[in-house]
């Protein structure tokens, strides 16, 4: 449901007992939301208003460099985005790869049906990805655009690139 631009949220409860307002303000966030049963999903579709698209390429024609960033999972904020015409070549999100049992992760640059993969930096550099796909970037993902390392020089010529970016943090905004 995601690739067709709609939010997916799962539901689940817990029994707190009887508190009064007081206690409940000062639950910790973290102690509410674990060990909740599951009860379901809800999935919410958010057309676009219908004066999104011309708003968009009114922008577009006024020669402004547009991108978007969301709060959104990849899969609807990509939908979205190629909507709204700011994307029309396959899009690639930059995504961790491996588990987070302590060793470092390894990131690619992968298609959002899974069918295509491509190194962080592939032969050809950003200048390849750029003429062949659009690019999606996750909040997850900053810390390593904006890192030191080996990669440094290379990683930086990404800012201008990216289409999208989503799961973007309030205060990464």
């Amino acid at each position: 449901m995601t690739w067709q631009g709609a939010r997916v949220l799962a539901l689940g409860y817990k029994n707190l007992g009887e508190l009064q307002a007081k206690d409940i303000r000062e639950l910790k966030r973290g102690s509410v939301e674990c060990d909740l049963t599951f009860a379901g999903f809800v999935i919410i579709s958010c057309p676009l208003k219908a004066t999104s698209r011309n708003a968009i390429k009114e922008i577009q024609h006024a020669s402004h460099h547009t991108v978007m960033i969301t709060g959104d999972n990849p899969l609807t904020a990509c939908h979205v985005a190629q909507e709204l015409k700011l994307t029309r070549k396959q899009t690639l999100v930059l995504t961790a790869s491996g588990d987070n049992s302590g060793e470092e992760q390894m990131w690619c640059w992968q298609s959002l049906d899974k069918t295509t993969t491509l190194p962080l930096v592939p032969d050809g550099g950003v200048k390849k990805l750029k003429q062949n796909f659009d690019l999606c970037v996750t909040g997850e993902a900053f810390p390593l655009l904006q890192s030191n390392g080996p990669l440094s020089k290379s990683l930086s010529l990404l800012w201008p690139v990216v289409k999208v970016y989503a799961r973007v943090a309030p205060k990464q905004k």
